[in-house]
């Protein structure tokens, strides 16, 4: 009698460890599947990026080259710029006739910082007569900037002034250029660009 108790034991718990078993193979059966079907996307599962159509200013004329390449004319301002086919056109959000080239598509939600290299095209009223005073009393007149360098860039079909300030701050070393034909100064503001393929193809492809 106490031998077929033993027996009936040793049974149930055989049992209980096999059912043990299998459960514990199907938990982590599951959590393999679920990590790569669900957590992680395959190679062949296309990443949609959220990104904002282009927008150039209303003032400028966008004309198709061929090759994907475009040349921007704004006739009132008075220059022209051509662009790559891996450039795109916006407009600026603080003056919104402002022309904005960059070398990626804007981000439909917000981000820290440029996923890229941007460059703002300005146009106002004045000359360059007193370029290096001006320069030198922007520097001095902000507590942030600690030097600045200025030179002639003569390398291009417009001869362009490189000026960049310095000092403990994110924009610190940005190349800003300026132009000026007649009454008007063209500014070219670089943002966080260190691309300098991105920086030369725009100061060549710009006429006056």
């Amino acid at each position: 009698m106490k031998k077929n108790i033993s027996n009936s034991s040793s049974t149930h718990g055989l049992r209980g460890w096999v059912f043990l078993f299998v459960v514990t193979i199907v938990i982590v059966g599951g959590v393999v599947f679920w990590r790569q079907r669900v957590a992680a996307p395959s190679d062949s599962t296309p990443i949609v990026e959220d990104v904002l159509p282009e927008a150039p200013p209303d003032v400028v004329d966008v004309q198709n080259l061929g090759n994907g390449e475009r040349l921007v004319v704004n006739e009132e301002a008075g220059y022209e710029v051509k662009v790559a086919s891996d450039m795109y056109l916006y407009s600026d959000k603080l003056e919104e006739n402002d022309l904005v080239i960059q070398d990626y598509k804007e981000p439909a939600d917000g981000y820290g910082g440029l996923p890229g290299c941007r460059v703002i095209v300005d146009v106002s009223e004045g000359n360059l007569d007193n370029i290096e005073t001006e320069v030198k009393t922007t520097c001095d007149n902000s507590q942030d900037c600690q030097s600045y360098t200025i030179k002639e860039v003569n390398d291009y079909d417009v001869d362009w002034y490189e000026i960049k300030y310095f000092g403990e701050y994110v924009t610190s070393g940005d190349p800003k250029y300026k132009a000026q034909k007649t009454n008007s100064v063209y500014t070219l503001y670089f943002q966080q660009c260190d691309d300098l393929d991105f920086i030369a193809s725009v100061l060549k492809n710009f006429t006056l």
